[in-house]
């Protein structure tokens, strides 16, 4: 999950990930009669100074706090935005450039540039608690840190003795120490088996690993590998493996994780299914009012609520439908829509950068680029 700043969300799981699911389905009322629809944006200005500093990103924190991501001097930064007022706290340089990734976690976050050598790893009140060397074998790494900030796993393919091998490791956050806790002899793998890992992140109990990877459908030579995800115990074992041959994309919340479809092919609609899984094991299907939603979702760190964004363009304007659902029923609660002119000439790109859903408050706060003046703009919706 690559510029100017990518989001290593990996980051980014079908009802068959865990046999013993109790797996549910739930529709949204679909009716348009039944769902509040409002165009009122609030647009926040003075936070930054767009002459110099250009709005990357914004979350907000277990409290309904944010944080925001901004540039300047080609430098990364992240403040605080106070809950109780739109005021910006002190800023920290938090990367001295802009080609960076980082992952959001509960606890705090850390960033990364992926041809680099470490990660700085910070709380929620933007300390930094550690630098952290990264594993380089010639390949962008391939990692995660755990929600408490205390154990750091990584994947690396190895060769010993003409063999390849698929190794996960894991140690505690700054040290050299390290425990194999995964490993796979894949050479000459047989078909339809796990081959590789593409990324991989802590759920937020800890004690399991979700990741993302690829399996060759078939042996022989000259045969691409297709997606596939699963999880793993922190100890490395009880592996699962979902032989998707499609890619998804996920988001995270305290309880579990949301599943939902990538980007379709022009002229095609997605499937406007989304899955929710909690790490109890359960799950549940929700069927969203319309299908291409189900390419763009975000739901609040608590799990209660998610966001789809809707994107669509005529030859003047992009508007941007961005629809609050109660994760516990389906339901939606209502719909803000935002409008953006199409300059003559220009391409119907897509404007939102990133989006960010309240735990209490049912608002959602989002970044979108103006075409007009190609700056960014923070937007609050309030449902």
């Amino acid at each position: 999950m690559k510029r100017l700043l990518s989001i290593a969300l990996i980051l980014t799981i079908c009802t068959a990930l865990l046999a013993a699911c109790d797996s549910s389905s739930t529709k949204g009322e679909t009716t348009d009669e039944s769902l509040h629809s409002s165009e009122k944006v609030t647009e926040v200005t003075g936070l930054l100074n767009p002459e110099k500093q250009a709005l990357i990103r914004v979350d907000y924190l277990s409290d309904d706090s944010r944080l925001i991501f901004y540039t300047q001097d080609h430098q990364l930064y992240a403040a605080k935005i106070s809950k109780a007022e739109e005021r910006l706290g002190n800023p920290v340089n938090i990367w001295n450039n802009i080609f960076a990734e980082y992952e959001m976690l509960q606890n705090g976050f850390y960033v990364y540039d992926p041809s680099g050598e470490f990660c700085n790893l910070y709380d929620y009140n933007l300390k930094l608690l550690s630098r952290i060397p990264l594993p380089t074998d010639g390949h962008p790494p391939c990692f995660c840190i755990s929600n408490d900030l205390e154990t750091m796993a990584y994947a690396q393919i190895t060769i010993e003795n003409d063999n390849e091998y698929l190794q996960v490791y894991s140690g505690k956050v700054g040290s050299s120490e390290k425990q194999k806790i995964l490993s796979r002899n894949i050479t000459n793998l047989p078909a339809n088996q796990l081959a590789n890992i593409d990324s991989m992140r802590f759920l937020s109990d800890d004690r399991t690993i979700f990741y993302t990877g690829g399996f060759y459908p078939q042996n022989g030579e000259n045969v691409e590998s297709l997606p596939c995800f699963g999880t793993f115990g922190a100890d490395g074992k009880n592996l699962k493996t979902i032989l998707s041959g499609i890619e998804y994309r996920f988001s995270y919340f305290d309880s579990g994780y949301l599943k939902y479809d990538t980007n379709v092919p022009a002229g095609e609609t997605s499937s406007g299914k989304i899955e929710i899984f909690q790490n109890n094991g359960t799950s549940k299907t929700i069927t969203l009012k319309k299908s291409n939603e189900s390419q763009c979702v975000y739901i609040s760190q608590n799990g209660d609520y998610f966001c789809t964004v809707l994107e669509e363009a005529t030859d003047t304007q992009i508007t941007v439908d961005f629809t609050l659902y109660d994760a516990k029923t389906g339901a939606p609660i209502g719909q803000n829509s935002y409008h953006s002119a199409l300059p003559k000439g220009s391409a119907s790109d897509h404007i939102v950068q990133n989006v960010s859903v309240a735990n209490h408050s049912k608002q959602v706060s989002a970044v979108v680029t103006s075409l007009e003046d190609d700056a960014q703009r923070l937007l609050e919706f309030d449902f």
